[in-house]
């Protein structure tokens, strides 16, 4: 098999394992864009609902805007609907003294790129 495979069951974990398979850790490293960018094209409808918020931006319906933005859009599970279905665009290998950010909140993953200044179209407006 190749490919990523989230929360594999145990049979199929097991016969990972005997072919050689790499165990993650759900650590994984990335150029922010590049993260966006699979986003964008493994989840069209999130991206639109994120990029319908510049209208909103820097106005006092901003954080109704935001609220409703997250609120509404679909949920989806980072690695089974980015990850598991663009396996051409992984990659593995084995790291040492690395870093790691949790991106578990909207508030965090725009901090980040902001820090990485990166300015994906939606999020362009926050200035």
């Amino acid at each position: 098999m190749l490919g990523f495979q989230e929360k594999p069951t145990q049979t199929i974990a097991n016969e990972l394992f005997r072919s050689g398979a790499l165990w993650n850790t759900s650590v994984f490293a990335g150029r922010a864009a590049g993260l966006v960018d699979a986003g964008r094209a493994c989840l069209p409808s999130l991206d639109d609902r994120l990029a319908r918020l510049a209208t909103f931006l820097g106005t006092e319906h901003e954080q109704w805007a935001l609220r409703q933005a997250y609120e509404l859009a679909p949920r989806a599970n980072f690695s089974r609907a980015v990850l598991e279905i663009s396996p051409q665009t992984l990659a593995v290998m084995r790291l040492s003294a690395v870093g790691w950010r949790d991106l578990g909140t909207p508030r965090r993953v725009i901090e980040t790129l902001g820090e990485l200044g990166i300015r994906p179209d939606w999020l362009a407006a926050l200035g």
